[in-house]
């Protein structure tokens, strides 16, 4: 049997050994779901053992690119604050063959890294150039939908998940009287 001599932040030395069984004789590598499986996931053959340690190293290099990535991630997350205050506005647009907008109020916090918000009405704008299904949107401040509050986590600078939807920050800017003034968004539609 070959010996994996692997050291790094992770233990992928011991994640190697419970996952991969590797027969040198027939130069079969044989992986397992879990360390518990009874029964193999795959089977690999190669033809001489130069191509076994190739395919070893490919798996460690992408093992550790991934723990790399996983930990580089967990330390931006940790580096992120909050910058939305009470009264900001999350803008959420998703959809297939149509484009769905969908407007956040922060009403609240919660713990160091998350939202409460309430969902807003939006109001249509409609252009000459927008066909009969279709508008641009800005939100309506204080115009909430419903009394349903939702939780949004903090992902990324000024963006958050809310539910299986991200959401951006939505910018403004202040007219004369003091108002905010929010750009339009793109909204479409189907029957």
């Amino acid at each position: 049997f070959l010996a994996l001599k692997i050291r790094s932040h992770f233990n992928l030395e011991v994640f190697l050994k419970a996952h991969f069984y590797i027969c040198t004789k027939t130069l079969t590598l044989i992986w397992y779901n879990s360390t518990r499986a009874k029964k193999a996931a795959n089977f690999l053959r190669f033809r001489n053992l130069e191509n076994l340690r190739s395919y070893i190293d490919r798996v460690k290099t992408n093992l550790q690119s991934s723990e790399d990535l996983r930990l580089k991630r967990k330390a931006e997350s940790a580096a992120l604050t909050r910058n939305a205050v009470i009264g900001d506005i999350f803008v959420s647009k998703w959809g297939w063959e149509q484009t769905n907008v969908d407007y956040f109020q922060v009403v609240g916090f919660k713990g160091k890294k998350s939202y409460i918000l309430r969902k807003i009405g939006k109001e249509h704008h409609y252009a000459e150039g927008n066909s009969h299904m279709s508008s641009n949107v800005s939100p309506i401040l204080n115009d909430f939908e419903n009394d349903v509050e939702y939780c949004g986590r903090l992902w990324a600078e000024n963006r958050i998940k809310i539910g299986n939807h991200y959401a951006s920050l939505k910018s403004y800017s202040t007219n004369e009287k003091g108002e905010r003034v929010y750009s339009l968004d793109y909204c479409s539609w189907y029957a």
